[in-house]
Order: C-alpha cells, then sequence, then structure tokens
C-alpha cells in the first residue's frame, strides 16, 4: 500500500512528511494523501499496534514499521519491524549484514540497536540510546 504512496517518507496516525521535507498535520492535496486514505492507513496502523506509523526511505525502498517509540532524539527508542529494500544500499545496518540476529552498542559515529532476522528482508528491529 505504502509503495503506491512513495511521495510520503512519514505516515503517521498524526502526521505527514512529504519527501520534499513539507510536513502536515492533515490530508488535503498538498500533503499528497486524501483523507480517505489517510484513515485506511489509520485503521491499519491500529490493528496492527503501529503507534508511529512507517517511516520510508525512497533511495532504497527500507521501510520501518514502528510498534513503540519513546523519548527524544538521542535519548529514545524506537522498536518495530523493518523491511529490507532490494539492492545493496540500506538506510538500516542489518539490511546489509546478512546475520540472523545481532546488535551494536552505542557509538558517536553509529546509534545502537538490535535486530532478529523473521523472514526474507524482514526483521524485529530495535534503535535507541544503547
Amino acid at each position: 500500500m505504502s509503495d503506491q504512496d512513495s511521495q510520503m517518507s512519514v505516515i503517521d496516525p498524526t502526521w505527514l512528511l512529504i519527501r520534499d521535507g513539507k510536513q502536515s498535520f492533515q490530508a488535503s492535496s498538498d500533503s499528497g494523501l486524501t483523507e480517505q486514505r489517510w484513515n485506511e492507513y489509520k485503521v491499519i496502523f491500529r490493528r496492527n499496534k503501529l503507534s508511529q506509523g512507517i517511516r520510508r526511505y525512497q533511495a532504497n525502498s527500507d521501510a520501518f514499521f514502528i510498534v513503540k517509540s519513546e523519548g527524544l532524539l538521542d535519548n529514545g527508542y524506537s522498536n518495530g519491524f523493518l523491511f529490507c529494500g532490494p539492492g545493496p544500499a540500506h538506510s538500516f545496518r542489518p539490511c546489509s549484514l546478512n546475520q540472523a540476529k545481532g546488535s551494536h552498542p552505542y557509538t558517536e559515529q553509529e546509534g545502537a540497536y538490535s535486530f532478529i532476522k523473521l523472514a526474507d528482508r524482514w526483521y524485529a528491529f530495535s534503535q535507541g540510546p544503547g
């Protein structure tokens, strides 16, 4: 479904981010989603307990489906499901590692994360301050 809305970087139950950097708190022609379409996402998010919706990365089709997120920026964490797009370049390190599970402690160059592979290109994923 989100592949059809590839102009969106963030589809959240409460806000939207369009790839050109415009943020919106309502569906409109400017946001790129109709109210009906956004409501369809909200039903799916609610049913699947995705409290923060989906973050999509246009460069490689990686997507992070966020189940729970708490805190702000470097002091926060997010848990959910990671989908790795096709190709060799990725926005999330687990997509490039070819491992069944793993973790990485926080460093100044790279934040902390842990993951478990669920299926081809799908991971349970947690990122946060460590």
